[in-house]
């Protein structure tokens, strides 16, 4: 495990995630946030402020800005005393403690883990999933969800919401991510009280989201041999079967060509916007077995949700790892397995222009291969190849 830590970080010189101390794993409360809120307001008027919060630019939505070398809160006026309202705080240090111990820079698994989950595959629509939902418009509720872009979660929210004079408040935390890593921790305590008919918007909404099902998450593993090798059943995606394919399961094609090809016969290729095939053939284009595929587009995911624009440690660490050896040069890194003997993985940390991940498995009588190329640590290259 120590050597493929080491691998990411020469490569990708990121920041691996922070140690996060065992944590309650139940629904976080107002009475929680606001005790958190209290402790970074307590922090900032033993810190030094770090601009001029009556400066113009200052001034947002949330309120006055006032800088610290932890982090910004937002407050009602431009000086931090204790009668000082603060609504809202944005962590954006990484030695600075989040609520139950995260941090910036955590891995986004440590954070689902330290708090509620009643759906730990995130079974959901593309766009998010609902982690827990407890209590009613009535005497308020409590609520976990995640928003995301496809398998690239954006953003981890835990609000509260409780009946208030004159309607209800609500109170959240909200841990933003990129490429699987926290970015800032943003602290919700707005003073104003909304009405009635917000809540009920809200929990119509996350109702709404719980009813969605049928696109779930591929979670990352640091450790790496605590996930499968890629393997069979890695070749259903995106609503195609790879070994199976046909010219025709594509729709409409912007071209469909056959190419004479001494060693196979005949080649057939076809493109769309999201796919490139190509097809060993009979001369007239009958009896077509898939070859080779490209993922052109990257509306569309491959195997465990690959997909074009993807980081080489997202990638990395959705499959298996941490089996086998780095190179004495630290060039390539066998993941898992024997390489030429069915399933085995590798990095390729310099390869050409960039790097490479490669997997392979044997599936109904083919060796098939599955390319990951990255320039400049995105993805670049989507190609799966089938040989007999």
């Amino acid at each position: 495990m120590m050597k493929h830590m080491l691998s990411l970080l020469l490569v990708l010189c990121l920041a691996v995630s922070l140690a996060v101390p065992a944590a309650a794993d139940g629904e976080l409360s107002a009475d929680e946030i606001a005790a958190f809120a209290a402790e970074l307001k307590e922090t900032a008027l033993r810190s030094e402020l770090q601009n001029d919060p009556a400066d113009e630019e200052a001034l947002s939505e949330d309120g006055f800005a006032m800088v610290y070398s932890f982090g910004t809160l937002y407050a009602d006026r431009t000086e931090m005393t204790p009668d000082t309202r603060v609504a809202a705080a944005m962590i954006t240090d990484p030695e600075t403690a989040g609520p139950r111990g995260i941090r910036v820079n955590a891995h986004y698994p440590d954070l689902l883990a330290a708090f509620r989950n009643d759906n730990p595959t995130l079974d959901g629509s593309r766009d998010g999933a609902l982690l827990y939902l407890q209590g009613d418009e009535a005497s308020g509720f409590t609520y976990g969800q995640v928003l995301r872009n496809g398998q690239r979660i954006r953003s981890v929210e835990y609000g509260a919401v409780i009946p208030a004079e004159g309607g209800f408040s609500r109170t959240a935390v909200t841990f933003s991510v990129e490429m699987d890593l926290i970015s800032v921790i943003r602290v919700d305590t707005p003073a104003e009280t909304a009405d009635a008919a917000a809540a009920a918007d809200l929990l119509a909404a996350l109702k709404a989201l719980q009813a969605e099902k049928g696109y779930t998450q591929f979670l990352p593993s640091w450790t790496g041999t605590d996930l499968t090798p890629f393997g069979p059943e890695d070749l259903t995606f995106s609503g195609i079967d790879f070994l199976n394919l046909k010219p025709g399961d594509f729709g409409a094609l912007a071209e469909d060509v056959l190419i004479p090809n001494d060693e196979d016969g005949w080649l057939r290729v076809v493109n769309n916007a999201d796919f490139s095939a190509t097809f060993t053939c009979s001369e007239n284009g009958g009896n077509a077995k898939i070859s080779y595929l490209e993922l052109v587009s990257d509306a569309v995911e491959g195997p465990r949700g690959v997909r074009l624009g993807d980081s080489i440690s997202m990638d990395l660490n959705r499959f298996r790892s941490g089996d086998g050896e780095i190179s004495e040069d630290a060039l390539y890194e066998m993941l898992y397995g024997t390489e030429g003997t069915a399933p085995w993985g590798k990095a390729f940390y310099l390869d050409g222009d960039g790097m490479t991940l490669r997997y392979v498995t044997g599936a109904d009588g083919y060796e098939v291969e599955l390319y990951l190329h990255y320039t400049g640590n995105e993805l670049t290259e989507i190609r799966l190849s089938a040989k007999p």
